[in-house]
């Protein structure tokens, strides 16, 4: 999902409500190696756990705000019509 959003980042527009999306993709694919390294740790511990929860916080920010504006897409195309 980290490397997906990367390559997403340059669909989006710099301006609007889609440069939030495009940051909350930026922020999230930085992020990803962090919980990589947690997960693949050899020793499991909580402080290693705190390590990763940036992407706790990442990954659900950019999927919300992902469907926030595709919300707002389709009723701007419902009005049109």
């Amino acid at each position: 999902m980290g490397f997906a959003t990367l390559f997403a980042v340059p669909i989006f527009e710099k301006q609007g409500f889609q440069r939030w999306v495009r940051y909350s993709f930026l922020a999230h694919s930085l992020v990803t190696p962090l919980i990589v390294f947690v997960c693949f740790y050899p020793n499991f511990s909580e402080k290693l756990l705190l390590i990763g929860m940036p992407w706790a916080i990442t990954a659900p920010l950019s999927m919300l705000l992902l469907a926030i504006m595709f919300k707002k897409g389709s009723e701007v195309s419902t009005q049109t019509i």
